[in-house]
């Protein structure tokens, strides 16, 4: 993990921080919201020897995805409350910057799946937006991430994600969890 000089609070590179979470080399990773896969796509520059599934809702997205191949790297066209995979599936999911995206009614369902598709003693790392400063205020008038992600979601979110008080499905042992805060960015 490389902090800026500047202020040691702000991280250049996502993937790094990661990397001094959970481990990367050989791992089956499933990408939800993936975007354009830039983490993902740089995870793979890394460890070569890693898999990821990106799952994506947006069809211009996928579209642009499926475009841009990339060694070990797949596209589905899915989102995270129904993930077209077999239990256990994965070491790892990501949700950078997507899980404000999913919408409330679902949210209980997209995290269940998260858990059915991770495997026993795997890891979801959630990465989100902070919504402050002065960059958001510029960030706001072209793209209001706030407006699809407010606070108190995201607070029920992390609670209901670090498994205070649930059992993951069949179960299974808990899967771990970590989280992660960014500034919001236009790569979200």
């Amino acid at each position: 993990m490389r902090p800026d000089a500047s202020n040691p609070l702000l991280i250049d590179d996502e993937l790094d921080v990661l990397a001094d979470l959970v481990p990367l080399a050989g791992q089956h990773i499933v990408e939800l919201g993936c975007g354009a896969a830039q983490l993902s796509r740089a995870l793979l520059v890394r460890h070569a020897d890693s898999r990821v599934t990106g799952l994506e809702v947006d069809e211009r997205q996928h579209a642009k995805n499926l475009a841009a191949p990339q060694a070990g790297l797949t596209f589905i066209a899915a989102g995270a409350q129904a993930i077209p995979f077999p239990d256990a599936s994965f070491h790892l999911a990501l949700m950078l910057k997507s899980l404000h995206h999913v919408p409330v009614p679902l949210m209980a369902q997209a995290l269940g799946e998260v858990a059915r598709v991770v495997r026993p003693g795997g890891h979801l790392y959630v990465s989100e937006p902070v919504y402050g400063g002065a960059f958001n205020e510029v960030i706001r008038v072209f793209n209001d991430e706030g407006v699809v992600g407010p606070r108190h979601r995201r607070r029920w979110t992390m609670r209901w994600a670090r498994g205070r008080g649930r059992r993951w499905p069949n179960g299974a042992s808990r899967c771990r969890c970590a989280f992660g805060t960014s500034p919001t960015s236009s790569n979200a």
